[in-house]
């Protein structure tokens, strides 16, 4: 991966059909409720994938989320298997991606696929994520509110120049702004091999503002076969960067242990590793942005949004998230912030 690739990873929680061009950054979620559309969506995307592979087989998951992103499955469905002008990249050929060949995220999907109300990114609600922030400066990232002066965010975003401008509410015209006075960085290197010792910055504010900080997570509840909630202003495939959204993404590795540190490119007990759900992934703009575990209805930022794994160049094949324990809390302290940190 070339220097100004790297340099660009800015996170975007996005469709997975991000642009050929597109870096291996993270931006723009792009989902909406589970609507009566949706499950009928998923209901011919399931009939579409069976007929080409068994149920639970890396090549059935393919097939799924192939079929989730055609103009219409029902059409496909009604040419039995023929793909219409404009579809993706259907009808398989033999190439599984990575991620769907780990029996984890299989697991995961099952899981979700049960009990997600999210699909394909969405605005959050009133009221939610109001920690989440725009980090602005020569590129755009993403970042968490995690004590009243400071916000976390991916050292990466800081590559191209110091940014310097933290915008909060749904999206990047809000008013309500502050100026960034410091800017630290856990690396000061910007290549990969840096960053898998901790892509991690901390921008310090003034005015400090009355937004509540969000509390960092107990990682013991980022459960094997469960789901990360991730936010951000990255890009979507509708729209530019700009617009705060979420979406839900299924857990691959929480914590990048062998063989997941040479499969996916992650740091070993530093990095955690997951997949893209539906049409939803991380891509451009969203670096730094938070994942998200809830408890007992409460979110708790859990890790930040780093870059794509290892091979790939687009937004929607999974991506990589620093854990916000370990080293990484420690550094986090040693610069002054004592975060709020949950409990049961």
């Amino acid at each position: 991966m070339s220097t100004e690739l790297s340099r660009r990873l800015i996170l975007c929680l996005v469709v997975a059909a991000c642009g050929s061009t597109m870096p291996p950054e993270r931006d723009g979620v792009r989902a909406q409720d589970a609507t009566a559309d949706n499950v009928a969506a998923q209901r011919r995307a399931v009939d579409y994938a069976n007929r080409f592979a068994r149920p639970g087989t890396p090549e059935f998951y393919h097939f799924f989320y192939e079929a989730l992103r055609l103009p219409d499955t029902s059409r496909v469905l009604g040419r039995r298997g023929e793909l219409p002008p404009g579809g993706s990249d259907l009808p398989f050929t033999g190439t599984v991606d990575t991620l769907f060949q780990d029996p984890r995220i299989r697991k995961s999907l099952d899981k979700m696929l049960a009990t997600t109300t999210i699909w394909n990114g969405t605005k959050p609600q009133a009221g939610e994520l109001l920690a989440v922030a725009g980090v602005i400066g020569r590129e755009t990232c993403s970042g968490t509110l995690i004590s009243s002066n400071a916000v976390l965010t991916a050292a990466h975003c800081g590559c191209g120049g110091d940014p310097k401008t933290i915008v909060f509410g749904g999206d990047l015209n809000s008013s309500t702004q502050a100026h960034i006075t410091r800017f630290e960085k856990m690396t000061p290197g910007c290549t990969e091999s840096d960053w898998l010792n901790g892509d991690l910055a901390l921008a310090f504010i003034e005015p400090q503002l009355t937004i509540q900080p969000m509390a960092i997570a107990d990682l013991s509840w980022m459960e094997p076969d469960g789901k990360l909630l991730v936010a951000g202003f990255g890009n979507t495939k509708q729209g530019g960067i700009g617009v705060k959204m979420k979406a839900e993404i299924p857990v691959v590795s929480r914590d990048c242990q062998d063989p997941d540190s040479s499969a996916y490119g992650c740091s070993k007990g530093r990095e955690a590793v997951a997949g893209k759900f539906a049409q939803a992934d991380t891509c451009v703009g969203d670096s730094g942005g938070p994942a998200i575990v809830t408890r007992s209805s409460v979110q708790y930022v859990a890790a930040t949004t780093s870059r794509s794994i290892r091979g790939r160049q687009h937004c929607g094949y999974g991506g990589i998230y620093v854990r916000l324990d370990g080293a990484a809390l420690a550094w986090i302290r040693s610069r002054g912030i004592t975060p709020k940190i949950g409990t049961d």
